[in-house]
């Protein structure tokens, strides 16, 4: 009788620690993704499920396609929020925010105008910064002509 029930016991914990590695490898190989980083999202205007008006404590990791922003939620990053961003509304603002605890001491924040009207914001860490504006590179934090990017040619015989 005894042995039955400590077989049953044995059965459960090798269950549970079995579902927590594959949670634990799944969040590895999401943050692994060329492209992902990691992030918080809050809402400013209008309402989007999923997403409240305050910044959250826990990091999310997002990442795009075309101009689709999906950040991936949860202890195992299995929540997925596909985003459709019509527009950046301004460029990476990086004011000091102590609020955006585990960015860094320089995250950026991104306003992002949503296709359903919605307003959000995405802060990132300051590393990550060509991958929070995405498509919008106009929006990253002092933007650069292309013009003043490319060395001037050497010349002259």
């Amino acid at each position: 009788m005894i042995w039955a029930l400590l077989a049953l016991l044995g059965v459960a914990i090798w269950l549970v620690a079995g579902a927590l590695g594959a949670a634990l490898v799944h969040r590895r190989s999401m943050k692994a993704t060329p492209g992902a980083f990691r992030c918080k999202v809050r809402v400013l205007a209008g309402s989007l499920p999923g997403f409240g008006d305050r910044w959250p404590r826990r990091s999310s990791y997002a990442f795009w396609v075309h101009d689709v922003l999906i950040v991936r939620t949860g202890l195992a990053l299995v929540r997925s929020r596909l985003l459709a961003v019509a527009s950046a509304l301004r460029e990476i603002d990086d004011q000091p925010r102590p609020e955006l605890k585990r960015l860094g001491p320089n995250a950026g924040v991104l306003p992002l105008a949503l296709d359903d009207a919605s307003v959000i914001a995405v802060g990132a860490p300051a590393s990550a910064d060509e991958l929070l504006v995405g498509p919008y590179l106009l929006a990253e934090r002092h933007a650069v002509p292309a013009s003043a990017r490319v060395p001037p040619e050497k010349g002259g015989p």
